[in-house]
């Protein structure tokens, strides 16, 4: 787990090195967070969104228009909710 005390409002990069609190390397594979707010006393979990890099694209048979992102993903154009430096 990771805590921020701060009040933070906007873009928070988050890096994670693969390795477990007590430092251990864990396996590859899908990985999934949450972010948990606590905020005057109430708990919600905000919608979380990841910057990436595109590599590649791709349009599929049907027209869909897929990006290649960094980690071998694939990432379905109409997903996509912002694009910037």
């Amino acid at each position: 787990m990771f805590f921020f005390s701060e009040n933070f409002i906007g873009d928070m990069p988050w890096v994670w090195d693969g390795t477990t609190d007590g430092g251990g390397q864990v396996p590859d594979g899908n990985y999934s967070f949450k972010a948990t707010v606590i905020s005057q006393g109430k708990t919600t979990n905000p919608v979380v969104n990841v910057l990436s890099t595109v590599t590649g694209v791709n349009q599929q048979a049907d027209k869909t228009i897929l990006l290649e992102v960094t980690g071998g993903k694939s990432v379905k154009l109409t997903d996509v909710q912002r694009v910037g430096t």
